[in-house]
């Protein structure tokens, strides 16, 4: 036998496995459909395999009336050869198998090991490593190198499985059994299994799966099996997967992955079938998504003038949710929100920043943001926008749902916001209940509907009204738990009743109280807070008209800051703070063309809240955002004094009437006259 080698490209490797497969004559249409590739290629292609064929000494290609078979003994001479040889890799392919045995490979990947498997020198494959990290660093993940671990990738979970996905795809010809590579990511006879389970799941779920999509897929789960990712997705609907036949598949097939892999696999398939022809899950879709959480974050801060201490968290938190709504639109599954219409009613300020939010994105989404969503993803902000305190002495105590979904979530939020001095333990079912013991030391129950059980239990609404508050409250102190809203005046009366009877006899009226609270009955009253309007913190703080083009925004924003200063909501370094953030970051606080809202963080220097407002009627340019004429200095001790404020702001943006008549404005009077009617409004 010749011992010459014929060097196989991508497109002779995809000719010749449809050949090897194939049991009949094809002609070259055939061919051409069956490949994928194009004419003019496939004549080069037939022509390499000719060759490889003379080789080998095993024949001709040919059929006398111009088609193309291979016997069985051609086959098998081809097949032994390609386990042995006829490697040649073309660059693109050696890149995609870096990135993808970087992210998730059975054996570790080393340089030595990528030059033998390449079979080319060792300075290609340093230029092809030098190629992987930068497209890596396209996706914001990176590609590292460790004595220990050799190359791995680092980043996102989340869009290191897509970037994953994105790349095996150009591999699947290499990495199948007669793609001739001699490559592997996985071990063939666990890829086997898994193809052989996915089988089993597409004939119960009905789905329509072409070779490569199986492989895909296998890859996936594999990946998702050999990488374990350690992420909440407790702001996911997870009763409305669980309840879906593909997690139930997976939760029977899959026993050795954790819970939440399980939920994120059954998504994954949702995205499959549905009973429909498969609709094919592009990695790039799912990239988009997760920019599109990362960037509706960083939206939402900018606009609400916030800082999420749990970004990361909140950020996959929202992809998720956003990967369901996206099956939900394709697939044309109502989305309906229950809730909507009392979180736009309790959650006015938050559902606003949310919109206003989401507004900016609406044309990269790849599905409808209407209101039901809107309402969604306000939830997921709120659970994140409040950070449970900690503090020494406090209540423990349970929450009780009929399902634990995401606006379960929100209650214990707002529970822990509202009552500093209260512990959520745990969020259950009722009848898990009994699970919790008198050792467990739970001190009351929260529920959102009634059944029996052997704690104080308080019955609320999902979404907490002034008497739920005022209830809780008088709860905690029939149990003697201090409350931060206790009323002296109910406390000094059950003093005195308790100083007119045995202990027995008041244990018996505290219970009595107990029941007339569940029956709807207030004993507290908690005034409802009110908020400060933009025209309020405005005539307390500072509006200044400037009538001249102003070029330097840093001395604009110093001098905007100064009333803050002199009324000692800020100190010093917060001003050198929110410019160095501009530095940093660019003219991240430019809201819109008209307006601007300079601030910075907490710590940096706020003691108070406060507001101020120049109005630049020429024009200010903030670093190259020429157009400015409204210029806000905001100071906010925390994620929540300051959002009713807010939404006035967001309210002036849209109102062109009223920002006309504020560059008309000869005084800070006038200004306030104007203001005035937008609190009318």
């Amino acid at each position: 036998m010749n011992q010459y080698e014929v060097s196989l490209t991508k497109s002779t490797r995809k000719v010749l496995k449809f050949l090897l497969e194939e049991t009949e004559t094809s002609g070259l249409e055939q061919i051409v459909r069956g490949s994928g590739i194009s004419k003019r290629s496939v004549y080069y292609d037939l022509n390499h395999i000719r060759h490889l064929l003379k080789t080998l000494d095993a024949g001709s290609l040919d059929r006398e009336d111009g088609t193309y078979l291979l016997t069985s003994g051609q086959k098998q001479i081809l097949k032994d050869y390609l386990r042995t040889k006829g490697r040649s890799f073309e660059k693109s392919d050696r890149i995609a198998y870096i990135i993808c045995a970087s992210i998730c490979s059975s054996k570790e990947v080393r340089l030595e090991t990528l030059i033998s498997d390449f079979g080319v020198s060792r300075n290609a494959v340093l230029y092809d490593l030098a190629e992987a990290k930068k497209l890596l660093s396209g996706y914001q993940l990176s590609l590292m190198n460790t004595k220990k671990k050799g190359y791995y990738v680092s980043g996102d979970i989340f869009r290191q499985r897509s970037v994953f996905l994105l790349y095996v795809t150009e591999l699947l010809d290499l990495l199948s059994p007669f793609g001739g590579s001699g490559l592997a990511l996985f071990d063939a006879e666990t890829v086997d299994s898994y193809l052989h389970i996915l089988q089993q799941i597409g004939e119960e779920l009905n789905l329509i799966l072409e070779e490569g999509s199986m492989l895909e897929l296998v890859y996936l789960i594999l990946v998702v099996r050999n990488t374990p990712a350690v992420y909440k997705i407790q702001l996911l609907d997870i009763e409305y997967v669980r309840g879906t036949k593909e997690f139930c598949l997976v939760d029977r097939f899959f026993q050795d992955i954790k819970m939440h892999e399980k939920l994120y696999l059954a998504i994954c398939l949702l995205g499959y079938g549905n009973n429909r022809l498969y609709m094919h899950e592009n990695p790039k879709e799912e990239l988009k998504l997760q920019d599109c959480a990362v960037k509706l974050v960083e939206t939402f801060e900018r606009t609400a003038c916030v800082d999420f201490e749990r970004r990361e968290e909140l950020t996959a938190s929202l992809y998720l949710h956003m990967k369901l709504s996206y099956f939900n639109y394709c697939y044309l599954v109502p989305n309906n929100n229950p809730l909507f219409k009392e979180i736009q009613e309790d959650y006015g300020e938050l559902y606003r920043m949310t919109k206003a939010s989401c507004e900016v994105l609406k044309d990269e989404l790849p599905y409808l943001l209407d209101e039901n969503e809107i309402s969604y993803l306000t939830i997921h902000f709120g659970v994140y926008m409040h950070s449970a305190k900690k503090e020494a002495s406090r209540a423990r105590v349970l929450i009780t749902c009929p399902n634990i979904t995401t606006s379960s979530l929100l209650l214990k939020s707002e529970i822990e916001q509202q009552f500093d001095n209260i512990e959520v333990v745990d969020m259950v079912r009722p009848h898990d209940i009994t699970r919790y013991t008198a050792k467990k030391q739970i001190d009351f129950i929260i529920s959102t509907v009634p059944f029996d059980c052997s704690f104080p239990m308080i019955l609320v609404h999902p979404i907490l009204t002034q008497e739920d508050r005022a209830n809780i409250v008088s709860l905690m102190m029939l149990l003697n738990i201090s409350s931060g809203s206790d009323n002296q005046q109910v406390k000094a009366l059950l003093k005195i009743v308790r100083s007119h009877v045995d202990e027995e006899t008041y244990q018996m009226i505290c219970q009595d109280l107990n029941s007339y609270l569940n029956s709807g009955g207030v004993l507290v009253a908690i005034p409802e807070k009110k908020y400060a309007t933009l025209y309020d913190i405005l005539a307390r703080c500072k509006i200044k008209i400037e009538p001249h083009t102003y070029i330097d925004w840093e001395k604009a924003v110093r001098e905007a800051a100064l009333p803050l200063l002199e009324l000692e909501c800020i100190r010093e370094e917060y001003i050198d703070a929110m410019i160095a953030m501009a530095h940093d970051n660019g003219p991240w606080f430019v809201i819109n063309d008209e307006m601007a809202i300079a601030h910075a963080h907490a710590e940096d220097g706020v003691d108070s809240l406060g507001l101020t407002l120049t109005i630049f009627q020429e024009g200010l340019n903030i670093m190259g955002k020429s157009s400015i004429h409204f210029l806000f200095v905001l100071s906010t001790p925390n994620n929540q004094e300051h959002l009713h404020i807010l939404q006035d702001i967001m309210e002036l943006s849209g109102n062109t009437a009223m920002q006309r008549e504020l560059l008309e404005a000869q005084c800070e009077e006038d200004a306030l006259y104007v203001l005035s009617k937008l609190t009318d409004e």
